[in-house]
């Protein structure tokens, strides 16, 4: 069980820095999930948490307004 939370953690951290290698940090630099080579279903859960914000074209980016956690 421990290892499935684990795992899960490792592979949002993955997805969070390909997301700032790729300069998706604000609505003008969003990229599609095929541009971040990210699975949607990730994106999506990270939009449910508010730590991503989605474009009306279907791209995402890295919400961070006080810039300590991004």
């Amino acid at each position: 069980m421990v290892e499935a939370w684990a795992g899960n953690i490792i592979g949002d951290l993955r997805a969070k820095k390909k997301m700032e290698k790729k300069g998706a940090v604000s609505k003008a630099t969003a990229k599609t999930p095929k541009e971040l080579g990210v699975h949607e279903s990730v994106l999506k859960e990270f939009e449910r948490y508010g730590w991503v914000g989605k474009t009306a074209d279907g791209r995402y980016y890295l919400k961070c307004e006080d810039k300590k956690h991004c």
